[in-house]
């Protein structure tokens, strides 16, 4: 069905496409006439742009695949950013892995603060193998609550395995950040700590942190 907005484009020698670069036009149509595509760090984006309106699946792959390639501490943030604009689900996956596996790492770096609060509460549900204690955990989401002064912090909190906390634990975390008795946060905290039944610290755990540990079946001589 032909439209007048259609009809009107036919006639148009020049037709404008908001939101795509020349650069990246300019990349896909190079790839149709020779089969060969240049990406780089500075275009890859405005490349993916272009291929996901066109609707280009080999080339979404090929950025897909390049930007997993360059995956690193110092652009991860930028790349979670992409895979959720662009809905690229396997690499926002690799990316939340990443990131978890190099927490302790990228919560100390600038790009840290970019972090939107969704995605901070993707991180900490995950159930991802982290590089750190639970205690860490808690400590780098409760520097991001205080930086943003979030209002309703407690469904981030829930997220944190305070059962895998002893209490002196917590209590060194408030102290550090100087989480003040009078904070309501200092009470959605405590609201949330468990209780330990021995006097046992995280430095007697075998495991530096049971995030993303799975259940598996071993067989061995016919016995499972």
């Amino acid at each position: 069905m032909f439209t007048k907005e259609g009809m009107l484009e036919s006639d148009q020698h020049t037709i404008n496409i908001n939101g795509i670069s020349a650069i990246g036009i300019e990349n896909v149509l190079n790839f149709i006439y020779t089969a060969k595509l240049c990406l780089t760090l500075s275009n890859v984006q405005e490349v993916l742009a272009a291929a996901n309106y066109f609707q280009l699946s080999t080339i979404v792959d090929a950025c897909l695949n390049f930007l997993e390639g360059e995956l690193d501490t110092e652009n991860c943030i930028d790349m979670l950013i992409i895979s959720e604009n662009y809905s690229l689900t396997p690499l926002r996956e690799k990316v939340l892995r990443f990131i978890c596996s190099h927490v302790s790492e990228i919560a100390k770096g600038e790009e840290f603060w970019r972090l939107q609060e969704s995605q901070i509460e993707q991180l900490l549900s995950s159930d991802l193998p982290v590089d750190c204690c639970e205690a860490e955990i808690l400590k780098i989401a409760l520097r991001w609550v205080l930086k943003y002064n979030a209002k309703s912090p407690e469904h981030l909190l829930r997220n944190i395995n305070f059962k895998e906390i002893p209490v002196i634990e917590v209590e060194k975390v408030m102290k550090s950040l100087e989480v003040k008795r009078t904070d309501a946060l200092y009470t959605a905290v405590w609201s949330l700590t468990v209780p330990q039944t021995n006097s046992k610290t995280s430095n007697d755990n075998k495991l530096l942190n049971h995030r993303g540990m799975e259940l598996a079946l071993i067989k061995i001589g016919g016995f499972e």
